[in-house]
Parts: structure tokens; C-alpha cells; sequence
């Protein structure tokens, strides 16, 4: 009977030890679940079998060189979009993504058959005001002579105004694009604009 009871004294240790080790080991998985996310923390043991030393900051001169993969965004301030006032097809770029570019710089040629059409009626305008303008003179001194109608004064200028607005409107828009009107008037007509910085 004495060997009953010290078998059965014998089983309930070794129940009590397991329940225990149970609980430790809980213990150590709870403890894991608290660490902050992204955060490894290693044991003295761990360090140890890792061959790991840890030291203090240190200022070093880096000489060789780090390779590394990523991506460079330059500062809102640094960088610029081109965009032509008129649109057109590239036929030309002259600088690649990342050059440095200096003010006046040719960075592309675009191309299109609206740039010669603009041209030509910036310079049948042209004529058309040097005509109207002549005429205007015309009629303003036989108006001024009594000679003349003043409808046909008022006629001759309303006609030399609106040719001398559309005169200056298309001059601007060939300076907007880099172009001539002078050059146009000698019969110099481009299909391309230069894009410049």
C-alpha cells in the first residue's frame, strides 16, 4: 500500500511541474504579443549565438562606395513642366530627364502644320493692313477736305482697326513661339518651334 501512495504522490508532482511549465511558457508568448510592431529585441543568449557586439556612434570617413536601389524626387522648387502654347508632335529632344538646363536653353523642336498657317495669316494680314492703313489716310484727308463721304472715312477705319488688332494679335502669338514676324515678312516660314527654357 505504501508504494500506491508514493506512485500516486509521484504523479501528482509531476502533473503539478508540467501545469507549471505550461504557465511559463504562456508567460513568454504574452510577452512577444506586447513588443512594439517592427521592433526585434534580442535576449544576451541570442546576441551571443548571433556573434553580435554592440559599441558606441563612432565619426567615420565612409570610402567605399554604397550601392543602393530607390527613387530621388526633386524639391517642388527645383523642377518645372514645359508645355508649348500652341501643341504640335515633338521632333526633336535636345536634353534628357535629369539634365541640368540653364535660362534659354533649346530643350525640344515640335513640328505641325498650324505653325505654317499661323505664318501665313500673320503675313496676309500684314498686307492687308499696310492697304487698309493706306487707305485710311485716303479717306481721312478727303474727309477732312469735304471731299469724301464720312461714311466711307468711318468705313476705311473701322477696317484699318480691326486689321491693326488682328495684326498685333498674331505677332504675339508668333513671339510666344519663338517667332519673327520680321523674318515671316521676308518669307522666312517655319513648320517647327523651338522649345526653349
Amino acid at each position: 500500500m505504501n508504494t500506491k501512495i508514493i506512485i500516486a504522490l509521484m504523479a501528482i508532482a509531476t502533473l503539478i511541474s508540467c501545469n507549471t511549465k505550461n504557465k511559463t511558457a504562456g508567460e513568454g508568448e504574452e510577452h512577444e504579443e506586447h513588443s512594439p510592431e517592427g521592433i526585434v529585441i534580442l535576449n544576451k543568449n541570442q546576441r551571443e549565438a548571433l556573434k553580435l557586439k554592440l559599441g558606441s556612434f563612432q565619426m567615420r570617413n565612409l570610402t567605399t562606395v554604397v550601392k543602393s536601389n530607390g527613387q530621388l524626387e526633386v524639391p517642388p522648387a527645383n523642377s518645372a513642366d514645359i508645355t508649348a502654347v500652341i501643341g504640335g508632335n515633338v521632333k526633336e529632344i535636345k536634353v534628357f530627364h535629369g539634365d541640368r538646363v540653364s535660362k534659354g536653353q533649346l530643350l525640344a523642336v515640335l513640328e505641325h502644320p498650324d505653325y505654317i498657317a499661323l505664318q501665313e495669316s500673320f503675313a496676309e494680314v500684314a498686307n492687308r493692313l499696310e492697304f487698309l492703313e493706306q487707305e485710311f489716310e485716303r479717306q481721312k484727308e478727303l474727309f477732312e477736305n469735304n471731299v469724301g463721304a464720312g461714311r466711307d472715312f468711318q468705313q476705311a477705319k473701322a477696317e484699318y482697326n480691326t486689321a491693326k488688332a488682328k495684326y498685333e494679335g498674331l505677332k504675339s502669338r508668333l513671339q510666344l513661339l519663338n517667332l519673327s514676324p520680321d523674318k515671316i515678312m521676308q518669307g522666312n516660314i517655319s513648320n517647327t518651334i523651338n522649345i526653349n527654357s
